[in-house]
């Protein structure tokens, strides 16, 4: 046999090493993708959850100045 017996076990365990180093980064880029899409989902999310609040709160503004025209302009009509 041309190869001695430490060589050939120095090589399994570098092969061993060299997979196991592989499956850490492996199961940490998907970890770091994972958390990179569900970050950029809930940055979606709250844009627009915010939108819909600005909408409500600009219908709201729009119907208490209504009323306060309107409640105006009964209070002019009763004065005159």
């Amino acid at each position: 046999m041309i190869f001695s017996i430490p060589f050939v076990l120095a090589r399994r365990l570098a092969l061993v090493a060299g997979f196991g180093v592989a499956a850490i980064v492996t199961v940490w880029i998907t970890a770091l993708l994972v958390a990179r899409s569900e970050r950029e989902q809930e940055i979606t999310s709250v844009y627009r959850e915010n939108a819909n609040l600005a909408r409500a709160f600009e219908e709201h503004v729009r119907r208490t100045i209504r009323y306060a025209d309107q409640f105006a302009l009964r209070a002019k009509r009763l004065q005159e």
